[in-house]
């Protein structure tokens, strides 16, 4: 004798309390930056490429558009999800990755008329490393929701935590400790993250570790690239020596703007050496025009002044003598007083040196 089970209609909940699935709404489109266009396509079943022509449209009115859209990736539930959970941070760093491969390979301060190729061997195969592992880290995390598993992504968020928490003390260190050479420890850093990807653990776990240890590697291989010095501290600063005695051995700044104003030493005797180096910023050095100034600069990414205009690129590099000049005449002066022999480094910004006449500081 058999025994037939009556099942309880579509819809309603069994004998137990179970609840039936709710319907898979998640996107089925592959993810570009955030996976916002794909989400939204999905929730208004429209086509993604409509979506995503609008997103481009609109940055190209509004370049704010782009906060409002990190905002959406970060607060957008995806995958029927009814809150935001660790996919919506994968999103918001791969969004971040994209536009550092964008900064990277167009913008920067790279002019149209001088390419990456056009710069050293050196300095193009960094930057191309930088992207490689840019577009590898994307590659890595481009899958539409309804193929992401929340679990890995939230143990690649945990695995990310480290990486973040490091970049943060970093920064902090920078401020509070501006004695220290910090790209070096971000340099340290990185060769621990890469043999922790090989230490041994569960299945999956080096899988983790990729994308945020390919993150810190990406950012590391940049500064590095650009011989970026982060020691000296944060800020805008300025000094003003007015004698030769009151000239430090070397000016440092790590991320900010440096100012150093030699105009009060016009028309002193002296032979004066001076060394600055900014990490990330902008560099300036206003010298006497009756000076004659030996000049040496280095930028890592970014703009270089001179007489003739503003040269931009990777790896620039100038040696000049900048002749003395009577402000009174305009002439050549034969025999300067004040000898200046400069130093200059910028990693990733500007430099720029500016000769002072007689309208700017007075008579000489």
């Amino acid at each position: 004798m058999s025994a037939t089970i009556a099942r309880p209609p579509a819809g309603l909940a069994p004998v137990g309390g179970e609840r039936p699935m709710a319907a898979d709404r998640s996107g089925g489109q592959w993810w570009l930056l955030g996976g916002v266009a794909a989400e939204l396509s999905e929730r208004l079943a429209v086509p993604v490429g409509f979506i995503r022509t609008l997103l481009v449209l609109a940055s190209f009115a509004q370049a704010k558009i782009w906060i409002a859209y990190v905002a959406v990736t970060l607060l957008l539930p995806r995958g029927g999800q009814r809150r935001p959970n660790a996919t919506n941070l994968i999103a918001v760093a791969r969004v971040g990755i994209a536009l550092g491969l964008v900064w990277g390979l167009v913008g920067g301060d790279l002019s149209p008329t001088q390419g990456l190729l056009d710069q050293s061997p050196a300095v193009w195969i960094t930057q191309c490393g930088v992207c490689l592992i840019g577009l590898l880290a994307l590659l890595a995390t481009g899958r539409p929701a309804s193929e992401r598993d929340v679990v890995r992504d939230r143990a690649t968020v945990r695995a990310g935590l480290p990486v973040a928490g490091l970049l943060a003390g970093i920064s902090v260190g920078v401020i509070l400790l501006p004695s220290v050479r910090w790209e070096r420890v971000l340099e340290a850093a990185t060769v621990v993250a890469g043999l922790v990807i090989l230490l041994p653990g569960r299945p999956g776990r080096a899988a983790d570790r990729i994308v945020p240890a390919a993150v810190l590697a990406a950012v590391t291989i940049f500064l590095a690239g650009a011989g970026a010095r982060l020691d000296g501290g944060v800020g805008k600063t300025q000094v003003s020596p007015t004698s030769p005695a009151a000239i430090a051995p070397s000016y440092r700044r790590a991320v900010g703007d440096l100012t150093i104003d030699l105009s009060g030493l016009a028309g002193q005797p002296a032979t004066v050496v001076l060394s600055a180096s900014v990490g990330i910023g902008r560099l300036v050095v206003d010298v006497p025009a009756n000076a004659q100034v030996s000049l040496v600069e280095r930028v890592g990414r970014g703009e270089l002044y001179d007489r003739r205009g503003v040269h931009s690129g990777v790896d620039l590099r100038r040696s000049a003598v900048i002749g003395p000049i009577d402000p009174r005449t305009g002439r050549t002066l034969a025999r300067p007083r004040l000898r200046l022999r400069i130093l200059l480094s910028v990693g990733v910004g500007h430099v720029e040196i500016d000769q002072t006449g007689p309208d700017e500081f007075g008579a000489l």
